[in-house]
């Protein structure tokens, strides 16, 4: 709500100095456009492992995965305390890792990974409900892989197959399908480029 606010605050100064010099109407949309562009980079976006001592993030990244449109492809069977009982363990694990997505020192997206032989399992990629189709869950997908590139020779992840953002998502990132599970659920699969 304050970044709209500051953001209108600035389109209107924006307007009115350029209304005084003149500007054309047709402008309108290339200028929104620009402020708009200008106001995305200005935001923060940072990704973080999630600590143990950090009850509330751990509960904010449990909210997310479990709202309801998230957790039809995640958990359709797990409740909101199951889910919760789920994640709160993870960030103590040694070969787990709970991963938070922020943007103005909020959580807008969620991650666990682990890693055994040489593979790093994505199990959960979730996004806040109103922050899907905005880039966060490629960006948190792309810092695993990253994180995990020193660790690995392959990353996975499961996807329901009814989820068609996601399959896309992982397939732009070349992730092929490795293996299904009956009509419910896929296995995609990374291999890291062997160096020369």
């Amino acid at each position: 709500m304050k970044i709209n606010i500051i953001w209108m605050i600035a389109l209107t100064i924006f307007f009115q100095k350029n209304s005084i010099l003149g500007m054309q109407n047709n402008t309108l949309e290339r200028t929104t456009n620009t402020c708009q562009s200008i106001f995305d980079e200005q935001e923060k976006i940072e990704i973080k492992k999630v600590l143990p001592m950090n009850l509330q993030d751990i509960r904010n990244c449990a909210d997310i995965v479990s709202t309801e449109k998230n957790n039809r492809y995640i958990f359709p069977f797990l409740t909101e305390q199951q889910i919760l009982n789920y994640i709160l363990p993870v960030p103590q694990s040694r070969n787990s890792t709970l991963w938070k997505t922020t943007t103005n020192e909020t959580i807008v997206a969620t991650a666990v990974s682990s890693e055994e032989n040489k593979n790093t399992h994505v199990e959960i990629l979730a996004v806040k409900v109103d922050k899907h189709q905005q880039g966060f869950g490629s960006k948190l997908l792309r810092h695993i892989m990253e994180y995990a590139k020193e660790r690995a020779q392959t990353i996975t992840i499961t996807v329901d197959t009814k989820n068609e953002p996601a399959k896309n998502l992982y397939t732009k990132l070349g992730f092929k399908i490795e293996k299904n599970y009956g009509d419910e659920l896929q296995l995609y699969k990374y291999t890291y480029p062997k160096e020369i």
